[in-house]
């Protein structure tokens, strides 16, 4: 799935045009979308519903992108603010610190064994960003139904939750709905 050296450059010489055609920047799909369009290997050659091929096709796009990122700093020109959400170029902050601070993002991409993760690990990986994103969407919802901001402390949530509970409580006449959601709320983050 690796391009040649020579292959690489030219990708990432594509990929620079590309950014420079969009100042505000390209989604990841977007991008994805406009080197599928050129049909270019490895992009235009499998099947995006297949979470080895995506993987795949995502580690190498960012490990072109770190590596045009790296060549735009060198040459002084710009930067790259490299995300999913948005890839665009931007001008150089005073200072040059672009290279100079650690980046553990940009040392995984540059590491192109990582292109050899197998189809397990890919759907490891992805179980464990799903289960980490229902428990941070969890709670924070569980907070909300606290009335607390995130992160509050255990002892702000007994505190909130059983002023909640003397007044949403059935047997003082509070909707059972309420109770239930507040008591969910409790356990899911004192557990």
């Amino acid at each position: 799935m690796s391009p040649n050296a020579d292959q690489q450059q030219g990708l990432i010489e594509l990929l620079r045009n590309l950014l420079e055609e969009y100042p505000l920047g390209l989604k990841e799909f977007d991008l994805v979308r406009l080197l599928r369009e050129r049909r270019l290997a490895p992009f235009a050659e499998g099947d995006l519903g297949d979470s080895l091929f995506l993987f795949k096709i995502h580690f190498l796009l960012f490990h072109l992108l770190y590596r045009l990122k790296d060549q735009l700093v060198q040459e002084g020109v710009a930067t790259l603010d490299i995300h999913c959400l948005n890839i665009r170029l931007i001008p150089l902050r005073t200072g040059g610190a672009e290279l100079s601070e650690y980046d553990g993002l940009r040392e995984y991409y540059l590491d192109l064994s990582h292109l050899n993760t197998d189809r397990d690990a890919v759907e490891e990986m992805l179980d464990s960003f799903w289960k980490a994103f229902r428990v941070h969407s969890n709670g924070a919802e569980a907070y909300g139904a606290l009335g607390l901001e995130v992160g509050a402390s255990s002892d702000q949530v007994k505190s909130k939750y059983r002023e909640l509970a003397q007044k949403l409580h059935p047997d003082k006449g509070g909707p059972v709905e309420a109770f239930d959601r507040i008591t969910w709320a409790k356990n899911f983050l004192l557990s």
